[in-house]
């Protein structure tokens, strides 16, 4: 396969020096050398009448086409409605022109002008809301799942070309920051007028021309400078006693955007997922998502099921949130977001996990009944200042959560209860800024949060009897966990462009300081006592990464280059005062970058990376004394620190057409990782599992394949996206202390169809297919699959009414045979257009479906989920957009 890469590296290259391309640039001007916006700029051959390269003049007239030809002379045409068309030959080599275009007046008769449904404009692709807009649809997010090139995960992040976005904004303001499913899934639509996808988006503007970006933006256009909008609904429902509400006003105008909301309801839906992080940050914002909170302890719950969660949450959830924006004087943007969330959850259902090993096979049904309670607060002010000549941004963030769980389970006939504390707390302070000297620029970034997370989880009646009460049984365990962490990155950088290079010097450090103190506690015959020092930890951790990095990015025409060879020192220092252990860990590793993109033509691309590095352990992956994960897992890792090496290359294939409304993409990646532990699990006869890790050289090897095209037929109002994705995962790994090969395979084809047939009907499919399968040593592979279809009818009998007839199918091939479920929703809307207001009636599960049943295969075991479902509920709702 490495040398098959090879091959086609090298023949990129040779298709890429056989031909010519040349880059045409400019500015197209009337008579008195005002910029002309909107001028289609085209290139064709001196023999033939086909255009082959165009480009549509943006709002300061310039314009920039690539343009690929073995001729010494093209022509260029300026044309546009009320100009004289401009005919020139030139010749074909990168330059730098100005057309200038004469006015014709043109008298039109009866000519209805449609613009096309994308629209480009240098790196920006501009769809029209218009163009893609149903008469069922009420929110952004709506549009934006029907973009061809663009898709919406489950958790509300978007992604462009298979590759998440890396800014939302709003009228080009990033009022959210990481958290935009808010407005994704409150703004009208009828406020908006464009989704623009602006490709290669740098979000430090002092940066653009110098550091490359893969990523795209999502930029949100609207139809006016003043927007006062936003959505309220309130709805109210029988079985048993429903309500749903949310107030979500928004204001944006030139120098304030604004956006509340308060949304409450108990029919399942998980607003709460409004206020989460879903994207990634920027290259220099390493905490990004230290936010995450480390569970040291957990409640065991009911796996996540695959299906909406409507279908199956029960819940009781508040949030309210406020987000404004304002830019101040000396363009300085000020912005303050605030949240708070409190959100009860259960779940009921039936686990039913087989253990399979190359001596025995362990079977463990569990029943399981669990409530959750999540309260948090959290807040951020922002100061910013972004322009081309100079960026400096503070933000100050702060999280409190308080949460607490419950769980009932009923393990082979015998009944536990489980307790967890679970609050968290954590701030942080993020500082960059970048200014310039002479012709250098100098980026200073320091960002360092402290957190504390107090966990306890109680379990009655106590677990593991053989290792903790000679095997009697007794009457509870508590496991108590202490965690204290500081966290600082801080580094200064020198960036220099030299013609086509820029290179970029950096110094820095990286610091983590945690501590963890556990314990473990009995309750035996009425009296309580702690367990001895292999049951506590008194962990202290120190890692200290220093490091200098030298990145050199070259770019001419189609070709972009970048060599990153950052040289880290690690330092690792690790103690338990209970144990009496320590151990320290000194590394100097170069962990070179190599990243190669090629424009092929304006509508291809190809890319390709190779890199290697050392990925060292965590602090969880490290604790002498035992430590109770959950009810049924206890885990010691008495180990040295991690210190794998991972080898990993990956090549990308990307096609983007908009005049033709087609975007696809193709990607590979494989990976080889040597270990220097090898973990162990034992499960006992009842289904418990311990823990742990040797000093044992191996290796693991991955592979991912990604593809997907797209594309919509605006003529009949439909968009197509087809995408598939197959990931294989070769490891090792003791099972009851055999040494086992396991192989993790899988495959998801998806399908998604929307279309709208006429006025009357509207039609939406999707299709999902997941199959798994595991292997031991080459024996027999165990499999499971499931197919979801999901079709949506909506039915517009009038111009105000619409009854809509959404349905999910499952599939599910168990080992105990294939299972079927079918859930159908009804809405009927009746619209009072000039109020814009909605009334709407929903019966939901119409069919009264109690339950489903999923398999999961992990490395050695296969669990089949059964999960109780919502009951049959009708609801009645009142909607309207301000």
């Amino acid at each position: 396969m490495k040398k098959k890469l090879i091959y086609l590296f090298f023949l990129v290259l040779l298709v890429s020096t056989a031909t010519a391309q040349s880059v045409i640039s400019g500015k197209v001007v009337d008579h008195q050398r005002k910029s002309l916006a909107g001028i289609i700029v085209t290139l064709q051959p001196l023999d033939g009448p086909t255009i082959t390269a165009y480009a549509i003049t943006d709002y300061d007239g310039r314009f920039s086409i690539r343009y690929t030809s073995n001729q010494d002379s093209i022509l260029i045409k300026a044309t546009g409605l009320a100009w004289k068309p401009v005919e020139k030959r030139i010749l074909n080599n990168s330059q730098n022109i100005v057309i200038s275009l004469d006015s014709q007046p043109i008298l039109l008769k009866d000519v209805n002008v449609k613009p096309p449904p994308i629209l480009k404009i240098g790196d920006t692709l501009a769809y029209s809301v218009q163009e893609f807009k149903s008469q069922s649809d009420r929110v952004i997010a709506d549009i934006i799942r029907k973009l061809p090139g663009v898709e919406i995960e489950v958790d509300g992040r978007i992604l462009y070309q298979g590759k998440p976005i890396n800014k939302y904004y709003i009228e080009g303001l990033d009022l959210l920051e990481s958290k935009y499913r808010l407005a994704n899934d409150n703004l009208p639509i009828n406020a908006v007028s464009q989704v623009q996808i602006i490709e290669n988006h740098q979000p430090i503007r002092m940066l653009d021309s110098l550091v490359f970006s893969d990523r795209a933006a999502l930029n949100i256009k609207l139809k006016s400078n003043i927007v006062v909008t936003g959505t309220a609904h309130l709805g109210a429902g029988i079985s048993p006693f429903l309500w749903d509400t949310n107030v979500t006003p928004m204001v944006f105008t030139r120098n304030n955007q604004f956006i509340a909301s308060w949304q409450a309801n108990n029919t399942g839906i998980n607003v709460s997922r409004q206020l989460k992080t879903i994207s990634p940050g920027t290259v220099f914002n390493p905490l990004q998502n230290d936010d995450e909170k480390k569970d040291w302890v957990t409640l065991q719950p009911i796996a996540t099921p695959p299906f909406y969660d409507t279908r199956w949450l029960i819940n009781n959830v508040h949030i309210g949130t406020v987000n404004y924006l304002k830019k101040l004087a000396n363009e300085l943007e000020l912005r303050i977001n605030l949240s708070y969330i409190n959100d009860y959850q259960q779940q009921r259902g039936n686990t039913s996990t087989t253990f399979y090993t190359q001596s025995d096979t362990i079977n463990l049904n569990e029943k399981k009944y669990n409530q959750f309670y999540f309260n948090s607060i959290e807040a951020s002010l922002t100061l910013q200042k972004n322009n081309s000549n100079k960026y400096i941004k503070n933000k100050f963030s702060l999280k409190g959560n308080w949460d607490s769980q419950q769980g009932l389970i009923l393990m082979n006939q015998t009944l536990v209860t489980q307790n967890l504390s679970d609050p968290f707390y954590w701030l942080k302070n993020e500082f960059g800024t970048i200014y310039k000297i002479k012709r250098s620029l100098i980026n200073v970034q320091s960002n360092s949060s402290l957190s504390r997370v107090p966990q306890s989880l109680l379990v009655n009646p106590g677990q593991f009897t053989d290792l903790i009460n000679q095997g009697e049984s007794y009457d509870l365990i508590n496991q108590s966990v202490l965690a204290n962490s500081f966290v600082s990155d801080n580094s200064a950088s020198l960036m220099k462009n030299l013609s086509n290079f820029t290179i970029s010097s950096v110094i820095g450090f990286n610091i983590e300081s945690l501590k963890v103190n556990s314990s473990l506690s009995s309750l035996i015959n009425g009296e309580t006592s702690f367990l001895d020092k292999r049951f506590s930890n008194q962990l202290n951790w120190f890692k200290l990464n220093t490091y200098v990095k030298l990145k050199t990015q070259y770019s001419k025409g189609a070709w972009r280059l970048e060599i990153d060879s950052p040289l880290n020192y690690y330092k690792f220092s690790i103690s338990d005062t209970v144990a009496g252990k320590s151990q320290q860990l000194n590394r100097l590793v170069l962990e070179p970058k190599f990243n190669l993109n090629f424009d092929i033509n304006s509508l291809l691309a190809v890319n390709s990376t190779i890199s290697y590095r050392n990925r060292f352990g965590e602090i969880e992956d490290i604790y002498y004394g035992y430590l109770l994960r959950t009810y049924r897992t206890i885990q010691r890792r008495d180990v040295p620190l991690q210190d794998n090496k991972l080898i990993s290359s990956a090549i990308g294939l990307n096609y983007r057409d908009p005049a033709k409304a087609t975007f696809g993409s193709l990607f590979y990646s494989h990976s080889v990782t040597t270990n220097n532990l090898l973990y162990s699990s034992n499960v006992t006869a009842t289904g418990a599992l311990e823990y742990s890790a040797i000093a044992q050289a191996n290796q693991s090897f991955s592979n991912l394949i990604i593809g997907q095209i797209s594309k919509y037929f605006p003529y009949i109002k439909t968009s197509i996206r087809l995408k598939t994705n197959w990931t294989k995962l070769v490891q090792e790994q003791l099972v009851n202390s055999q040494l086992i090969t396991i192989s993790n395979q899988s495959i998801n084809p998806e399908c998604d169809f929307f279309t709208t047939i006429n006025t009357l009907v509207e039609f939406q499919y999707n299709y999902r297919l997941s199959i798994y399968s595991t292997y031991f040593d080459k024996a027999t592979p165990r499999n499971t699959s499931q197919q979801k279809h999901f079709f949506k009818i909506n039915f517009h009998p009038s111009k105000f009414s619409t009854l809509i007839i959404e349905n999910d199918f499952y599939v599910n091939d168990l080992t105990t045979g294939p299972t079927k479920n079918l859930f159908t929703t009804l809405l009927f809307r009746q619209t009072l257009s000039k109020k814009k207001i909605d009334f709407e009636t929903v019966w939901s599960n119409i069919w009264n479906t109690k339950s489903i049943i999923t398999g999961t295969l992990t490395s050695f075991s296969y669990i089949e989920s059964s999960y109780e479902l919502r009951p049959m509920q009708i609801t009645q709702k009142v909607r309207f957009s301000f």
